[in-house]
Formats: C-alpha cells, sequence, structure tokens
C-alpha cells in the first residue's frame, strides 16, 4: 500500500512535469482501484472517471461491472475504438522444443466480435500482473488481432498477428 502510493505519486509528478504543462490527467477506474479517489485528491487536474469518451475512442475498464455499466455506449455507433485493460494480455515465446519459454506483456489490437468494435487491450502495468496469455486465451482475444510486445525496458516489438 505504501509503495503504491508512492508509485502513484512518482508517476503524476512525471505527467505534470515532462507530459502536461496545463492539462488534465483522466483516469478510467478499475476493479482493483479502490484508493484512487482518497490518493488523488491533492491534485487539482486529475479527474476519475469509470468510463470515458473522447471523440469516437471508449476508455474502460473491462471487469464485468464497468462491462453492464458501458454496454450501452459500446452499442453506440458514434464509438469506433475501445480501449480497456482488465484480461492483460501476455505473449509466451517458446523455443522449438518447448524448453525454455519468456512471457512478455503485449498490447493487442484489432476487431473483437464481442464487441463489434477495433478494440485495444492494454497489458497489465503492475509488475507483478503479467497477464493472460493470448494464445489460451482466444475466447477473449481473437485470432487476427495485432500483437505488440512490451520488454522489461518498455521497448516494443510488433510481432505480427494471432494466428
Amino acid at each position: 500500500m505504501k509503495q503504491e502510493f508512492f508509485d502513484f505519486e512518482q508517476l503524476i509528478l512525471l505527467f505534470n512535469k515532462n507530459l502536461l504543462k496545463r492539462g488534465k490527467i483522466i483516469i478510467t477506474k478499475g476493479n482493483h482501484d479502490t484508493i484512487l479517489e482518497f490518493v488523488s485528491k491533492k491534485y487539482e487536474n486529475i479527474e476519475i472517471y469509470n468510463k470515458y469518451i473522447i471523440e469516437k475512442t471508449l476508455f474502460f475498464h473491462g471487469d464485468s461491472k464497468s462491462l453492464k455499466e458501458t454496454y450501452k455506449n459500446i452499442k453506440d455507433s458514434k464509438i469506433k475504438l475501445i480501449v480497456l485493460g482488465h484480461f492483460h494480455p501476455a505473449y509466451i515465446l517458446k523455443d522449438k522444443n518447448n524448453v525454455k519459454q519468456e512471457k512478455y506483456k503485449c498490447f493487442l489490437y484489432g476487431f473483437s466480435s464481442e464487441y463489434q468494435k477495433e478494440v485495444i487491450f492494454m497489458p497489465s502495468f503492475f509488475p507483478l500482473i503479467e497477464g493472460s496469455d493470448i494464445i489460451q486465451e482466444l475466447e477473449i482475444y481473437e485470432k487476427g488481432m495485432k500483437i505488440i510486445l512490451i520488454d522489461d525496458d518498455g521497448k516494443t516489438y510488433d510481432f505480427g498477428k494471432i494466428r
């Protein structure tokens, strides 16, 4: 808990110093974000929402509660892209003999038949949560979605599409 407060503070300071000059920080609340309101009170430029729509993009967490709350927005024909977390995709690289494996967090982008929209699945940004294997979780993720891996240094790699 203490580390979470510290990390949150550091992230907000980074945003305020380097990314924002006079802007605001929008946070879409997830199912584990029970302390967000409390820790963000001292910052005037932070706004917390269950869902957030900007232009034709809908941001929401993706757990069952937030899905129920945003269902009407998902079906709205004006929404063209959905960005969500919760599932936290990861890709496992294996050698030919399946002896050595390494799991990498990744972004997934592509058309979702469930949502009938273009979707971006966000990886976990918490170091201890690696994420769910995109190949074994094809009921959530779909073939044809583009895989962008992230290494431990934050560098990204285009790994094509789920086959």
